[in-house]
């Protein structure tokens, strides 16, 4: 059974080889959850990085340039104490591959932190796309945009 749209959430995953069906769907953030904790002190030019395809000496190069302090963490905390650990840093420095926001950058941005992307940019503020009711509503649009074509049924893979 073939599907009548697959729905893709990063960038780097579609191509030109992908079938028309391929509809991209940012992944969306729980912003409830992560959000600025005015209660978590910020701790002014200090950035967090995951140990997790980082590269390194790329990281510390924008560390110097921006003037900051690095902390490496690795990966494997639990996951309701990442809204606490993201917000007691003003930067995030995300993975630099592959060249998309990664879903901590994202929850990052959420949390207020502004985030160094993959090619050294500095990026604040959660993109609209990534809100929860945003993604809702895409989906939603998808799914009527189906049925009008007089599908009944829409049975969706997530990539």
């Amino acid at each position: 059974m073939w599907a009548d749209a697959i729905l893709y959430s990063t960038p780097d995953l579609c191509d030109s080889e992908a079938p028309a069906r391929a509809v991209y769907v940012p992944n969306p953030v729980d912003t409830e959850l992560f959000r600025r904790l005015d209660s978590v002190k910020r701790r002014r030019n200090l950035a967090l990085a995951f140990n997790h395809n980082l590269d390194l000496d790329r990281a510390m190069h924008y560390a110097c340039r921006y003037g900051l302090s690095i902390e490496l963490l690795e990966r494997g905390l639990p996951y309701g104490e990442l809204p606490k650990i993201l917000n007691r840093y003003e930067y995030y420095i995300d993975r630099t591959s592959p060249k998309s926001l990664s879903k901590t950058a994202l929850e990052a941005l959420a949390c207020g932190l502004k985030v160094i992307r993959w090619d050294g940019r500095v990026v604040s503020g959660l993109p609209r796309d990534h809100r929860p009711e945003r993604v809702a509503e895409m989906i939603w649009r998808i799914y009527w945009r189906v049925r009008q074509k007089g599908i009944s049924f829409l049975p969706v893979k997530f990539i």
